[in-house]
């Protein structure tokens, strides 16, 4: 791994009001809250939190986009694998998403 791509951050002490009433789990809320400090890109399927992300104004990509875009990068070759091999380990992937994604892709 590549020296400074992963550092370890504290969680906010202060959230916004609009996250303290969203009912999102702990884990949402601290990513919410650290994209906000960063002005980055939030990585998150959850539709609770997609919801209070883009409330907040934040750029969200999710799961399948990431995908995407790493096809468009070059990286990956083929995103409907990666999505299959995610679907059968347990990661919950709308049917419905993943075939409008990859007819939008052409695969």
């Amino acid at each position: 791994m590549r020296s400074g791509w992963l550092r370890l951050v504290e969680d906010a002490q202060v959230l916004p009001q609009a996250l303290t009433v969203a009912l999102l789990d702990a884990g949402e809320t601290s990513a919410i809250a650290l994209a906000l400090s960063l002005g980055a890109t939030l990585l998150v399927d959850e539709c609770r939190g997609r919801a209070s992300a883009k409330g907040l104004g934040l750029f969200v990509l999710g799961t399948l986009g990431l995908l995407v875009r790493a096809r468009e990068a070059g990286l990956v070759v083929k995103v409907r694998p990666l999505a299959a091999a995610l679907m059968t380990s347990g990661y919950f992937l709308s049917n419905t998403l993943v075939e409008h994604t990859m007819a939008a892709i052409g695969e």
